[in-house]
Protein backbone atom coordinates (compact mmCIF):
# COMPACT_ATOMS: atom_id res chain seq x y z
CA UNK A 1 0.00 0.00 0.00
CA UNK A 2 1.24 3.74 -0.83
CA UNK A 3 1.32 6.27 1.87
CA UNK A 4 -0.05 9.53 1.21
CA UNK A 5 2.33 12.45 1.82
CA UNK A 6 0.51 15.83 2.77
CA UNK A 7 0.76 18.88 1.14
CA UNK A 8 -0.26 22.10 1.97
CA UNK A 9 -1.54 24.00 -0.83
CA UNK A 10 -1.62 27.95 0.08
CA UNK A 11 1.85 29.48 -0.52
CA UNK A 12 3.34 25.78 -0.54
CA UNK A 13 2.39 24.57 -4.48
CA UNK A 14 -0.08 27.70 -4.68
CA UNK A 15 1.32 31.15 -5.11
CA UNK A 16 -1.71 32.66 -4.24
CA UNK A 17 -0.74 36.69 -4.94
CA UNK A 18 -0.46 35.64 -7.85
CA UNK A 19 -3.36 32.88 -8.82
CA UNK A 20 -1.26 30.35 -10.26
CA UNK A 21 0.77 27.12 -9.49
CA UNK A 22 4.37 28.14 -8.24
CA UNK A 23 6.76 27.09 -11.19
CA UNK A 24 8.61 23.97 -9.11
CA UNK A 25 5.00 22.74 -7.99
CA UNK A 26 4.83 20.38 -11.23
CA UNK A 27 8.37 19.03 -10.83
CA UNK A 28 7.13 18.16 -6.84
CA UNK A 29 4.31 16.17 -7.56
CA UNK A 30 5.93 14.57 -10.18
CA UNK A 31 8.95 13.40 -8.23
CA UNK A 32 6.69 13.02 -4.93
CA UNK A 33 4.72 10.13 -7.32
CA UNK A 34 8.03 9.00 -8.64
CA UNK A 35 9.05 7.74 -5.23
CA UNK A 36 5.98 5.90 -4.86
CA UNK A 37 3.62 8.41 -2.35
CA UNK A 38 0.29 9.42 -3.04
CA UNK A 39 -0.26 13.12 -2.75
CA UNK A 40 -2.99 14.62 -0.37
CA UNK A 41 -3.63 18.01 -0.62
CA UNK A 42 -4.83 19.51 2.53
CA UNK A 43 -5.87 23.32 2.63
CA UNK A 44 -8.37 25.91 4.54
CA UNK A 45 -9.60 26.54 1.02
CA UNK A 46 -12.68 24.76 -0.46
CA UNK A 47 -12.14 20.97 -1.58
CA UNK A 48 -13.99 21.85 -4.84
CA UNK A 49 -11.97 24.85 -5.95
CA UNK A 50 -8.79 23.15 -5.35
CA UNK A 51 -9.75 20.25 -7.54
CA UNK A 52 -11.13 22.70 -10.35
CA UNK A 53 -7.70 24.18 -10.28
CA UNK A 54 -5.34 21.36 -10.07
CA UNK A 55 -6.95 20.20 -13.31
CA UNK A 56 -6.55 23.49 -14.87
CA UNK A 57 -3.27 23.57 -14.11
CA UNK A 58 -2.68 19.62 -14.52
CA UNK A 59 -1.26 19.56 -10.79
CA UNK A 60 -0.85 15.71 -10.58
CA UNK A 61 -3.02 15.20 -6.80
CA UNK A 62 -4.63 12.09 -5.40
CA UNK A 63 -6.97 13.34 -3.03
CA UNK A 64 -7.86 16.49 -1.68
CA UNK A 65 -8.89 17.22 1.76
CA UNK A 66 -12.57 17.69 2.03
CA UNK A 67 -13.91 16.13 -1.09
CA UNK A 68 -15.33 13.31 1.08
CA UNK A 69 -18.34 14.00 4.06
CA UNK A 70 -16.10 11.39 6.33
CA UNK A 71 -13.24 13.63 6.19
CA UNK A 72 -12.90 15.88 9.51
CA UNK A 73 -9.92 17.30 11.51
CA UNK A 74 -6.45 17.00 10.27
CA UNK A 75 -5.31 13.67 7.95
CA UNK A 76 -3.15 11.33 8.74
CA UNK A 77 -0.16 11.35 6.45
CA UNK A 78 3.47 9.95 6.68
CA UNK A 79 4.90 13.59 6.53
CA UNK A 80 3.43 16.82 5.53
CA UNK A 81 5.08 19.71 3.71
CA UNK A 82 3.85 23.00 4.38
CA UNK A 83 5.01 26.69 3.82
CA UNK A 84 4.68 27.58 7.12
CA UNK A 85 6.28 24.35 8.69
CA UNK A 86 9.08 24.55 11.44
CA UNK A 87 12.47 22.36 10.77
CA UNK A 88 13.92 20.39 12.64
Amino acid sequence: MKQFIGVDFDYTIWDTPNNKPYDFAWDLLDAMHERGWKVLIHSCNRAQWIRKVCEEHNLRVDYIWGESSSDFGKPLTAAFLDDSAVGF
